[in-house]
C-alpha cells in the first residue's frame, strides 16, 4: 500500500492578556524562533495563530501555509486585558474543525494553548464545554491538544480540559523561562509531526498523548 503524506494543521492559541506584557519581548522572540523551526521542517504544514485577551481575539493567520506566516512584532502583539480562555479556545477549535472538515486526504491537527494565567473572563463557554469538545475531537484519532501554563497548576487545569499529562507543560513566566518554553514547543512539534506521520503509515492513531513526553519545562535558567 502506498503511504499517504499527512497534511499537518498547527493551531497556536497565545495569551496576550496584560500580564504577558512583562515578558512581551521574550514571547515575541520565542514565537518567532518556534515559527522558524516550523518553516525548516519538511512536513506539509499550515498554521493558525490566535492572539487573545478581553480587548480582542485576533487571528492574524487562519489555516495558511507556514511559509506565509510572518514574524510577530511589538506592533502585532500587544498584551492587554484579561484571559477569556474558554471562549477563545472553544470558538477557535470549532471554527478550525469546520475548516478541517472540508480538507481532503489525511489531516492531523495539533492545538497548542499557551497562557501565563488562568481563565478569568469567558462569558459564553465554560470548562465543561472545552473538555467535551477536546475529548470528542481526540476520539477521532487525528487531533492532538497541548497546554502550556504558567503561574498555576498546569497539570490540574489541563486535565480539567481533557488534556493529558504528557501533553502539558508548566513553564516559568520569566525571560529565560519563556525562551525555554518556546524551544520546548519547537522540539515537541517536530517530534509530533514525525511520530504522527509514522503512525499514519502504520494505520495507527495520529492523536498523541505524549506531546511533551510528560516533561516539566519549568526552567528558569537559559540553555
Amino acid at each position: 500500500m502506498k503511504k499517504q503524506k499527512v497534511k499537518f494543521i498547527n493551531c497556536f492559541i497565545l495569551d496576550k492578556s496584560g500580564s504577558m506584557g512583562i515578558i512581551r519581548d521574550q514571547a515575541i522572540a520565542g514565537f518567532n524562533e518556534y515559527l522558524q523551526s516550523l518553516k525548516a521542517d519538511k512536513h506539509d504544514q499550515n498554521l493558525s495563530l490566535v492572539l487573545f485577551d478581553t480587548e480582542s481575539i485576533e487571528i492574524p493567520y487562519k489555516n495558511v501555509p507556514v511559509k506565509e506566516v510572518k514574524k510577530l512584532t511589538a506592533n502585532t502583539y500587544k498584551p492587554l486585558g484579561g484571559t477569556p480562555l474558554y471562549d477563545t479556545c472553544v470558538d477557535t477549535i470549532e471554527e478550525l474543525d469546520a475548516e478541517v472538515g472540508k480538507m481532503k486526504g489525511k489531516v492531523a491537527v495539533s492545538v497548542v494553548i499557551m497562557t501565563d494565567g488562568e481563565e478569568n473572563s469567558s462569558r459564553e463557554h465554560d470548562e465543561k464545554c472545552l473538555k467535551d469538545l477536546v475529548e470528542h475531537l481526540q476520539g477521532r484519532g487525528n487531533y492532538t491538544f497541548a497546554y502550556m501554563g504558567a503561574n498555576q497548576d498546569a497539570w490540574d487545569n489541563a486535565s480539567k480540559m481533557g488534556i493529558s499529562i504528557g501533553n502539558t507543560m508548566s513553564w516559568n513566566s520569566t525571560a529565560a523561562g519563556t525562551k525555554n518554553a518556546f524551544r520546548g514547543l519547537a522540539q515537541a512539534s517536530a517530534m509530533y509531526m514525525s511520530t504522527a506521520q509514522k503512525n499514519s503509515d502504520l494505520n495507527m492513531s495520529m492523536s498523541l498523548d505524549n506531546f511533551f513526553e510528560g516533561g516539566d519545562k519549568d526552567d528558569s535558567q537559559p540553555s
